[in-house]
């Protein structure tokens, strides 16, 4: 990479995931990736990951709190 295209870290690249890079450093990941077709896979491969495992979650969350575990959060000081 030149000087103007920082390395592109695991780190960026989970940041580029979770939407937490600034929008300059969004570009250089972005343009990292499209010259670097293993690593825009193993990208893809997590984003999918990650949408398969909020679905999971999310079927327990529309569960209703059993009754007595809210009992004992009552109990708590």
């Amino acid at each position: 990479m030149n000087r103007s295209s920082p390395e592109v870290t695991t780190l960026d690249l989970q940041d580029y995931l979770d939407g937490r890079l600034s929008a300059s450093r969004r570009v250089e990941v972005e343009a990292f990736l499209a010259r670097n077709p293993q690593s825009a896979a193993e990208v893809e491969a997590l984003r999918s990951q990650a949408m398969v495992l909020r679905r999971l979650g999310s079927d327990i969350l529309d569960e209703p709190i059993p009754d007595q575990l809210l009992d004992l959060v009552r109990q708590l000081p």
